[in-house]
């Protein structure tokens, strides 16, 4: 009975003993980093196919880096740590995430510079993104296109007069010589404050009559052109420094990652 109580006590020291020097050799930290890098990469980039190539530790560089390749055969490399329990990614994620939202269109940023509604000098809220002009309708003409009709239209007080085509389905009911309430949506395009330039640059969403007359009509201040532009401009560029220094940022995780590199293919020459 002692000796194999005996037995078993020195199988289980040499278990614990075996695992103790896999670990300070880096057998069973690399393992972990492998699966938990794994785990990682795919519950945040489930689109793109990586698959594990390799993993080494850099003395110099205090991590490991771990090797992955993409459906392109492209690599990506990525610091790991800390050394007995690499679980924590750390330098080249953020340049790999970057370049995972560029390829598949989770925030492109042309789209966003290009699509950015602003009224009064910010994104616009609901209120915001909507206006009313009150026009008499002086005439009503067919298009060409059965989808669409001609109204010329006039503002009271103002001697502007023009010839807008519409939606029928929004001015199917509409007759010359009443009064109609004009419902506008702001787009991405600069509005000045007359027909023209309201009917060509935001979305004529209502049309609806009114019985109101003279100064008791609807007649919404449209934003000021210059105040428009101005804070589109500023977004802009606000956007622009931004994408700047994630660019520097990503570019100097770059350059450490290839330091690192250079060292452990320096570090296995001298082996």
């Amino acid at each position: 009975m002692k000796n194999k109580r005996k037995v078993i006590m020195t199988l289980i020291s040499f278990i614990v003993l075996l695992a103790v020097i896999l670990w300070i050799n880096g057998i069973i930290p690399k393992q972990i980093a492998k699966v938990s890098s794994n785990i990682y990469l795919k519950k945040n980039f489930s689109k793109m196919q990586l698959e594990y190539v390799n993993i080494e530790w850099v003395s110099s560089f205090g991590d490991y880096i771990i090797t992955f390749k993409d459906e392109d055969n492209k690599l990506h490399n990525f610091c790991i740590g800390p050394k007995y329990f690499p679980i924590n990614l750390g330098q080249g994620i953020f340049g790999f995430e970057e370049e995972y939202k560029e390829k598949y269109n989770e925030q492109n940023e042309n789209a966003n510079i290009n699509n950015i509604d602003i009224v009064n000098g910010s994104n616009s809220d609901t209120q915001n993104t909507t206006f009313t002009k009150t026009y008499n309708v002086l005439n009503v003409a067919d298009s060409n296109d059965e989808n669409y009709l001609y109204l010329t239209i006039k503002q009271f007080q103002e001697e502007e007069v023009k010839t807008v085509k519409v939606q029928r389905s929004l001015a199917n009911t509409v007759e010359k010589e009443n009064n109609y309430e004009f419902t506008f949506r702001y787009t991405n395009n600069i509005v000045e404050d007359n027909i023209e330039s309201i009917f060509a640059n935001t979305a004529l969403i209502t049309i609806n009559k009114t019985d109101k007359q003279g100064l008791d009509q609807i007649q919404d201040i449209i934003e000021k052109y210059e105040e428009i532009k101005k804070a589109n401009q500023e977004a802009k560029k606000s956007k622009i420094d931004e994408n700047l220094e994630e660019k520097k940022k990503y570019q100097k995780e770059l350059n450490q990652v290839e330091q690192a590199l250079k060292e452990l293919v320096n570090e296995k020459s001298k082996l």
